[in-house]
């Protein structure tokens, strides 16, 4: 009797395996939208002008471990709109980030499967932004800023699914960004820095993309 209901168990830990493991896989996601850093008096400073949201990409290139849980690498790009610069000048502006991000898919322990909302924390271990403005009269003189630091985005997520493999996917994300440095230099010359510290500066995005799941071994 007890062989048999050792067989039974067996039978369901096998089979339940069997059922997580089409779940694990490589779930890549890129997201375009909109995003900026909310107004400071240090965002307002480390550059001429001003820098309003813009337009960013966002991707996540995770990997499935197991049914409830994905991690791998968080990295974005962000144009930055600048505005109040002095006539006859322009300026190009960005940030960047890069890191580790887990995720949780709470529904997914319901084996409810055609949604999928999920929480995810992350680490951005580079995050930078820098910004080149052309000077006039002489619009050959370029001042260059930059400021750097680390991150921890904060993102939700809903992917829809439209096939096994594909589902449409949205996303908001918070992160607050801690700076470490800031340089400036014009012309030729070098950058000159300083140590920047402080309360952190806060990063919004919301977006629209695409899922994929991947799936290397059946």
């Amino acid at each position: 009797m007890g062989g048999r209901a050792a067989a039974i168990c067996f039978v369901l830990a096998s089979t339940a395996l069997a059922e997580d493991q089409s779940h694990i896989g490589f779930e890549p996601t890129v997201l375009v939208g909109a995003g900026g850093f909310a107004p400071s008096a240090f965002m307002s400073s480390w550059a001429q002008g001003e820098r309003k949201p813009s337009v960013a990409i966002h991707a996540l290139l995770v990997y499935r471990v197991f049914r409830p849980f994905d991690i791998g690498l968080h990295v974005a790009h962000q144009w930055l709109n600048v505005t109040g610069l002095p006539d006859g000048a322009s300026a190009y502006s960005s940030a960047a980030g890069g890191g580790m991000i887990v995720r949780f898919h709470p529904l997914s322990l319901a084996h409810i499967e055609w949604i999928d909302p999920s929480i995810g924390l992350g680490a951005d271990m580079f995050a930078y932004s820098r910004q080149a403005t052309q000077l006039p009269p002489d619009l050959d003189t370029e001042v260059r800023s930059a400021i750097s630091g680390a991150a921890l985005p904060l993102v939700a997520g809903l992917d829809v699914m439209v096939t096994e493999g594909f589902a449409l996917s949205a996303s908001a994300m918070w992160s607050p960004w801690f700076l470490a440095e800031s340089c400036a230099s014009q012309g030729t010359a070098l950058p000159a820095c300083q140590a920047t510290s402080g309360a952190p500066e806060h990063y919004f995005f919301v977006g629209l993309g695409l899922r994929l799941h991947l799936r290397f071994v059946s």
